[in-house]
């Protein structure tokens, strides 16, 4: 997977035609690289368990109106907790789950 086609999977929530003019792809193109970027979704049993590397990041939907925290494991590509909202106290339900 490339830098690009990782970054248009986090925008997949925004509009097509916006994702497109971001990463200068036609806007039919966006679908193939969504389609062929890893599946990123959440795996509930365990997904905190061997996690060495993680990403956290603040994404925009609903044309920028709504916001969720998501955490990634890097190394298997895992979706592992995502919040709706964003902030540090958002933050701490992650790290509340952690312990």
């Amino acid at each position: 997977m490339t830098l690009r086609s990782g970054w248009c999977v986090w925008r997949c929530t925004d509009p097509a035609s916006t994702v497109a003019a971001l990463a200068r792809v036609e806007w039919h193109t966006l679908g193939e690289v969504c389609a062929s970027a890893p599946i990123l979704r959440p795996h509930a049993a365990g997904a905190f368990e061997g996690a060495r590397r993680i990403g956290i990041d603040k994404t925009s939907y609903k044309k920028g109106h709504k916001y969720l925290i998501v955490v990634i494991d890097h190394d298997r590509r895992w979706l592992i907790w995502v919040h709706e909202e964003y902030g540090k106290d958002v933050l701490n339900l992650f790290f509340d789950e952690l312990t």
